[in-house]
């Protein structure tokens, strides 16, 4: 199921108005695209986000960086042989993949976007948002 532009947005919207802001660390976010580098000690990935659990036990998350944002960040969290795993999806404002990476335990990799896997994985966390976003513009109502 593909995500498009007008649920991302109000997604989005939902998420700038949660007062607490989420940083994530430049090594992780360099590499996505969101911060301008890689640096440890470089500046960080500064969101606002909303967020929702399912059955299973993962959480997933929904970033972006200000009211003008031109990429949004999907992450679920979840864990891989009792370590932390994360996966995180950058997309555009238009709902198009353009990075992913994950996170096993302290150990960051970046994912292949022309993966069967990769985009899969992507679809499905999509669809998720888009169950989890407002009826309209996420859903046609039946």
């Amino acid at each position: 199921m593909d995500i498009g532009q007008g649920c991302l947005e109000a997604i989005a919207a939902d998420a700038l108005r949660n007062p607490r802001t989420n940083f994530m660390a430049a090594n992780f976010a360099g590499p996505l695209g969101l911060v301008p580098s890689s640096d440890p000690n470089g500046p960080r990935y500064q969101s606002k986000q909303v967020e929702f659990s399912t059955p299973d036990g993962l959480m997933h998350y929904f970033a972006v960086d200000s009211g003008s944002w031109e990429k949004a960040v999907l992450i679920r969290i979840g864990t891989n042989q009792g370590e932390p795993r994360i996966d995180l999806f950058v997309v555009s404002r238009r709902g198009t993949l353009v990075a992913a990476g994950r996170i096993d335990g302290r150990d960051f990799s970046r994912l292949n976007l022309n993966d069967a896997a990769t985009r899969a994985d992507f679809q499905r966390e999509a669809g998720l948002w888009t169950t989890a976003g407002p009826t309209y513009p996420c859903r046609r109502r039946a």
